[in-house]
């Protein structure tokens, strides 16, 4: 796995030590998205990897979350 190969889409940071880092790239020849906890800009084992056609099916569970929290608002 090279760093190289992972292209940064976002930066969510919770405090001024921890954040989620969301990643795109290859991992053993598929195309996958890597979120992933970073503690003092140290990787964690917290995180979560899927293949696109699970980042779709995660999307759209997201997007449920969220459309539902804007309905009730």
């Amino acid at each position: 796995m090279d760093n190289d190969d992972w292209k940064i889409i976002a930066r969510i940071q919770r405090d001024s030590n921890n954040e989620v880092i969301v990643k795109s790239g290859k991992y053993w020849k598929l195309d996958v998205v890597d979120l992933r906890w970073f503690n003092n800009g140290k990787p964690t084992k917290k995180g979560l990897r899927v293949n696109m056609e699970e980042a779709v099916l995660l999307s759209k569970a997201l997007n449920k979350i969220v459309d539902d929290i804007d309905d009730a608002e």
